[in-house]
């Protein structure tokens, strides 16, 4: 599967975070290597559709009348249950379609085509220039997938540990990167029925 969504970063942001300018070796795969940070952040988001501008088509489980779109929506351009009939009668509050006027034959599934666009947060667009810049500047050792060197000169003896989200000269994100990630991925809250 090809990813056809749009990188979330650029070559001047990974230089920015490089702090020097790309080299021509690194110029021939550095966008490779910001899709696959991308990705991966998006992954780690759970938003796989995060940041984009796109029309999306939704199949989603009806509870309590009302359904949670997986991103802000800009525009609800139709709802329709499984066997295809419109539902006319629904109200809008942020990712929630609420009070869903389905028939009575319908399944507890509707299919939402709406459309949504974002832009790119600086701290997300940040991080995935981050994840690329430490790629391309890994210690050669940890590149070839070192984890711990050690060393001894006389009475003393000094150790060196690779971080293991460092080694391999893998896109990996850090710890740093996850709180990112984690402060993006939606929260959708709890809902709460309460019946005599």
């Amino acid at each position: 599967m090809v990813n056809t969504l749009p990188p979330l970063a650029a070559n001047a942001d990974v230089e920015a975070a490089l702090g020097r300018a790309l080299t021509i070796d690194e110029k021939k795969y550095v966008s490779k290597l910001i899709r696959q940070a991308s990705a991966k952040m998006r992954a780690a988001c759970h938003r796989p559709a995060a940041w984009t501008n796109n029309t999306t088509t939704s199949y989603l489980k009806v509870t309590n009348n009302q359904v949670y779109l997986p991103e802000p929506p800009v525009e609800i351009i139709s709802i329709t249950d499984e066997k295809n009939r419109p539902i006319t009668k629904w109200e809008w509050h942020g990712q929630w379609l609420t009070n869903l006027g389905l028939p009575a034959s319908s399944s507890k599934f509707v299919f939402v085509i709406w459309h949504h666009r974002e832009p790119i947060p600086d701290d997300v667009r940040g991080a995935v220039a981050g994840m690329v810049a430490r790629v391309l500047a890994a210690d050669s050792r940890a590149a070839a997938g070192v984890s711990t060197i050690q060393g001894t000169a006389g009475q003393v003896t000094g150790t060196e540990t690779f971080a293991a989200w460092a080694q391999g000269r893998q896109v990996l994100l850090s710890p740093d990167d996850l709180k990112v990630a984690d402060y993006h991925r939606p929260h959708v809250p709890k809902l709460w029925v309460m019946q005599p």
